[in-house]
This record gives structure tokens, C-alpha cells and sequence, in this order.
């Protein structure tokens, strides 16, 4: 039998629970969602958008609370505008001055080393580095150690002197031959722009490459069209016999050269094209000069000083060894031994040399026979082709990304000049649909949206110090390390430390990876790299985090680690940079229904005095 009882006690309590869905709110905040799911491709844009907006409103009425209430209006509010602005774009321009050249001359470098470096020699010095270093350490220890002495004495005894140095030499020449074509790149650069701007629009030597050598080839991919464009200008020339092929050419040429001028987009990319062919030109030639070793010497003894490790040898046995290093592996051991091995400072020399084929020899006969190295060289035969796929994906989502991001970056500066320059009419045309049909939608999503984007200026505010005190930190400790392109590496960390928490554990992954891989570089001074950053993360969670984040944003750590990991899971990097404010926002405003102090005060698009 049914019991009636029970179903009609059900039945109403269903209906309550239905009737307790806020549908009201469900249905206001639906046509917000389905409009930011359309406009999805143009997140990273409003994004970018808001954050500039904030930081320069944050900016004004930093300036608006220095000066006398009684001096306030839209003008004085574009004027203080515009100062942020130019405050902004002077700060920027002094960082840039100051960390750009070094930072762009050191990506630079590492670009032709990476264009430089062959597979088969990166990953050998991968194993030699890590394995092989550990492999050293556990067989023959440390120097002064009788085990350590004896294998010593027998290497240089078994006529190995030089084999070890023979494996690092290629990298360090290609080191500083990178380092030298950066230098002589940039110099040289900036000599021919300045030769351009001396010269008007464009130098006499560019105009006779145009004319020369771009004319004629273009005329010769389009002739016809050419010919036809030519004729339909010049009829009477056309059917003239007077007027020669040659001549015909020349004055088409004349022409193909002045609609590049006219054209700045064409120009822009020929000019480069120029400046490119001219720098490589005159490098041939510099190789051939004189001057080269002088200018080659300069920056070996500059990268010296700055690396003395990774450069053990004066530039005059670096030269004899550079010529020997061509002639072969034997050439190369007998002037080691005969210029190096003699000297009377040879012993850190013979040291490194003993270590660096030792430690090669060790990685290898680990490759060949350990049952672990074995799984990796079936599992690289068997998926090779599938992770190599993967890394062309990434790589070339990434070139994408470093296309598209500088773009859409003007796009938001622009929007964010144009938003915050008459941000007091806005405001007011906003609060004007209060009174209008949309009123509902108008008092459901101002309070909300002007609290989260304050919320979310706030959080990489804050987050932004942190980011600057942990590339600090990392700055001096790999410094006192001797990590090797240290202002590229400090740049990561800044960026990386922008995503709460878990950026700079992602940073030190690069860190440690270069630290191994460079050419003094081994498996320890890789792990005290990644030491030395894991101890700036220890400071960030126990201090920074907790007296930043905690009172700023009332977030305890944990809470703070937990929400990026499941962000990061369902939403990728969206999930990991919108973690913390959506969870601050959710927990306190939703939730507890408190307010935020900085945040909350003065939410929402409700009239205030020093507006009107």
C-alpha cells in the first residue's frame, strides 16, 4: 500500500526546496555568463584591460589624496590621468634602459648557443652532469680523499690529460663566439639606424641596395604585372621606339623602389632585411681583418671576468687551443699537455679536466647498462615520435602566443588610456541605467563586478611584491652560486612569481635545468640552485605570503594552495591566475557576506561627493 501521508508530507517539501533557488538571480546572471563564454577569445584582452585600469586609478587617487578637496573635476581627473600615465611610461622606460640591454644581450645568447648546440652534445652533457656527476661522487669522492688522489695520479698517467677538457671546449668557443656576435649585432645595429636617421628616411647606402638589388628582383618575380602597370602609365612611352628595354627596366625599377618608400609597412620589412644582410656582410669581412682577434680578445676576457670558472684559460692559450681544437681530438690533448699541463697553477686545470672525462665516461657506462636507462631508451623508441609531436605543439602554440600577446598588450593599454581618461563621465553614463529597464541587471552586476575588479587589481598588486621581493632574493643567492645568465633567469622568476604560490616551484625547474647545463655547471651546483630557490619559497609561504597575501587579502596559505591546484586541474592557467581572487570573492562576499577592507569600502557605482 502507498503511504498518503508520507507522499504529501514530500510533495510540499520539494516544492520549498525549489522555491528556495534564487531563479531571480540565476536568470540576471545568465545572459553575463553566456556573453563571456561568446567573447572567450578575447579574455586575456579584458583581462589585461582591467588590471592596467586599476593600477592607474589606484595610481590617481593616490594623487587626489594630496590634494585640497576642494580642487576636484573630470579636468583634474584627466590631468592626474595623464600624469599616471606618463609616471608609468617613465618607470617602465628607466627599468627597460637599465635591465634591457643586458637582459636582451643575454637572450640573445642563449638563442645562438641553443641554435649552435647539436642534440647528441646536449644530451651527453646532460648525463655527464647529472648522472655522471653523481656517479664521480659515490666512486671516487672528494679531492684529498686517498680514492680521489689515486685515480688522479692514474689518469695522468695513462696519457688522458686533455679528453676531459677536449668535451667542454666546444661549448665554451661557441659560449663566446655567441657572445661575440651579440655584441658586434647590436653595435652594428645601432650604427646603421643611426646612419638611417642622419640619412632622412632612408641612407644612401639602403637606397642603392633598394635600387640594386630589391628592384630588380621584384620586377623579375612580377614582370608582367609589372610591364602592364608600366605601359598603362606611359602609353606613348610604350609604343615609342626610342625608348630601350633597358631603359624601360630602369624606370620601372625607379618606380618598384619609390612605392616601397611610400609604403611603410614594406619599408619597415625591407629595412630589416637590409640591416640583416649588411651586419653579416660585415662580420665576414671583420673575420677576415686584423681587428677580429683584437675585438674577439675584448670579449673573451669580459665573458672571463664575469665567469671565471666556466673560462679557466688566459685569451693566449684559449687561441692555441681554439687552433688545436680544429685539428682534432690528439692535436687538442698535445697542446693541452704542453701548454696547460706544465704551467705551474695546472692543478685545477688537470682537476677539472680528470672530472669532466670521468664523470662522461661514468654517465655513458651508465646509459649502456643500468636497467633504468635501458627502460628510457625503449620508451624513447616506442613514444619518441609522440613526445616529439607534443613539443612541436607546444612549441608552436608558444610562437603563437609570443605573436599574439604584444598585440593584444597595445590593445589594452590603449582601451585602458581611453577608459580611465574620462573615467568620471563613465561612471556617471553607468549609474544613469539605475533609473532605466535595465535596473535589475544594473544593481545585480555593478556591486559584484566593481567589487571582483577591485579585488583583482588587488591580488597581483600584492602579488606583484611578492614577485619583486623573490626576484631579489633570487638575484643575490644565485649570484653568490655563479648561475650564469642571471638577469634572464631573474626575469622568469618575476614572471613566474606573478601566479601565486606554486610560479616560483614552476621558475626553479629552468633555473636548476641551466645551472646543470652550463658549462661549468654540474648536479650539485644544479641542486643548490634548486636549493637556493626552494628556500626562497620557504620564505614566501612562512613570511611573505602570510604578512602580504594574509592581511591584504585575509587568504591563509593553505586555502591559498588548494584553490590554485584545483583551478589549475579544471581550468589550466586561467584556473591558476583567477584562483585567488575568485576565492577571496566567493568565500567573503557570497559567502560570510563581510566586507573587504580597501575592497569593499565604496563598492559599486553609487554616487560619492568627489564625484559630482
Amino acid at each position: 500500500m502507498v503511504d498518503v501521508g508520507a507522499t504529501s508530507e514530500q510533495a510540499p517539501s520539494n516544492t520549498a526546496l525549489v522555491r528556495r533557488i534564487p531563479w531571480d538571480k540565476i536568470l540576471l546572471w545568465a545572459p553575463f555568463f553566456a556573453a563571456l563564454y561568446v567573447l572567450r577569445s578575447l579574455i586575456l584582452l579584458i583581462f589585461m584591460t582591467v588590471l592596467l585600469s586599476y593600477f592607474v586609478r589606484r595610481l590617481v587617487e593616490a594623487m587626489q589624496g594630496r590634494l585640497p578637496r576642494d580642487v576636484h573635476g573630470v579636468w583634474i581627473d584627466r590631468l592626474l590621468t595623464l600624469a599616471a600615465f606618463a609616471i608609468i611610461t617613465l618607470v617602465l622606460f628607466m627599468i627597460g634602459s637599465l635591465l634591457g640591454p643586458k637582459l636582451y644581450q643575454q637572450g640573445q645568447t642563449l638563442l645562438i648557443r641553443m641554435q649552435q648546440l647539436r642534440p647528441e652534445q646536449a644530451f651527453d652533457s646532460l648525463l655527464s652532469n647529472t648522472v655522471g656527476s653523481l656517479s664521480f661522487w659515490e666512486h671516487y669522492g672528494k679531492p684529498g680523499e686517498k680514492r680521489y688522489e689515486e685515480a688522479l695520479a692514474e689518469f695522468q698517467k695513462d696519457d688522458q690529460l686533455g679528453l676531459g677538457a677536449y668535451r667542454s671546449f666546444g661549448s665554451q668557443l661557441s659560449a663566446v663566439q655567441a657572445d661575440f656576435e651579440t655584441t658586434y649585432h647590436d653595435a652594428t645595429l645601432k650604427s646603421l639606424r643611426t646612419e638611417m636617421a642622419s640619412g632622412g628616411k632612408s641612407s644612401a647606402s639602403f637606397d642603392q641596395w633598394l635600387a640594386n638589388t630589391v628592384a630588380p628582383k621584384l620586377l623579375a618575380a612580377k614582370r608582367d604585372d609589372y610591364l602592364a602597370r608600366w605601359s598603362d602609365k606611359h602609353p606613348e612611352r610604350s609604343s615609342s621606339p626610342r625608348v630601350s628595354p633597358t631603359t624601360r627596366d630602369a624606370q620601372i625599377e625607379e618606380a618598384i623602389a619609390q612605392e616601397i618608400k611610400s609604403k611603410p609597412d614594406q619599408l619597415a620589412r625591407w629595412k630589416q632585411e637590409w640591416e640583416q644582410q649588411t651586419i653579416s656582410r660585415r662580420m665576414r669581412a671583420l673575420r677576415s681583418s686584423p681587428a677580429y682577434r683584437k675585438d674577439f680578445e675584448t670579449v673573451y676576457e669580459a665573458e672571463r671576468r664575469q665567469n671565471p670558472r666556466e673560462f679557466p684559460y688566459s685569451f693566449a692559450d684559449f687561441e692555441k687551443l681554439e687552433e688545436a681544437y680544429g685539428k682534432g681530438r690528439a692535436a687538442f690533448q698535445k697542446t693541452f699537455q704542453e701548454t696547460i699541463a706544465d704551467s705551474p697553477d695546472a692543478r685545477p686545470l688537470i682537476e677539472a679536466d680528470f672530472r669532466q672525462e670521468t664523470e662522461s665516461r661514468l654517465a655513458q657506462q651508465w646509459w649502456k647498462s643500468n636497467p633504468l636507462a635501458i627502460s628510457i631508451q625503449r620508451y624513447l623508441r616506442l613514444d619518441g615520435s609522440k613526445l616529439l609531436g607534443s613539443l612541436g605543439g607546444w612549441s608552436q602554440e608558444a610562437l603563437q602566443a609570443a605573436v599574439v600577446l604584444p598585440i593584444e598588450l597595445l590593445t589594452a593599454i590603449m582601451l585602458a588610456f581611453f577608459v580611465t581618461l574620462d573615467w568620471k563621465n563613465l561612471v556617471k553614463s553607468v549609474r544613469c541605467l539605475s533609473d532605466s529597464s535595465l535596473r535589475d541587471f544594473y544593481r545585480e552586476y555593478a556591486p559584484a563586478l566593481s567589487i571582483f575588479c577591485r579585488l583583482l587589481g588587488r591580488t597581483f598588486e600584492v602579488q606583484a611584491l611578492v614577485a619583486l621581493a623573490n626576484s631579489l632574493l633570487s638575484l643575490v643567492t644565485l649570484w653568490l652560486l655563479g648561475v650564469s645568465n642571471l638577469f634572464f633567469l631573474v626575469s622568469l622568476i618575476f614572471v613566474c612569481s606573478l601566479i601565486p604560490v606554486v610560479g616560483i616551484l614552476l621558475a626553479s625547474i629552468p633555473v636548476t635545468l641551466s645551472a646543470t647545463l652550463q658549462t661549468d655547471g654540474s648536479l650539485l651546483l644544479g641542486a643548490e640552485a634548486f636549493i637556493a630557490i626552494a628556500a626562497v619559497q620557504f620564505f614566501e609561504g612562512c613570511f611573505l605570503n602570510p604578512r602580504i597575501v594574509g592581511n591584504l587579502l585575509h587568504l591563509h596559505p593553505v586555502t591559498s594552495v588548494s584553490v590554485l591546484t584545483i583551478g589549475g586541474f579544471l581550468f589550466g592557467v586561467w584556473g591558476i591566475l583567477l584562483a585567488t581572487p575568485v576565492t577571496v570573492f566567493v568565500i567573503d562576499v557570497v559567502v560570510l557576506r563581510r566586507s573587504i577592507p580597501g575592497i569593499t569600502d565604496g563598492a559599486g557605482l553609487e554616487p560619492t561627493a568627489t564625484d559630482e
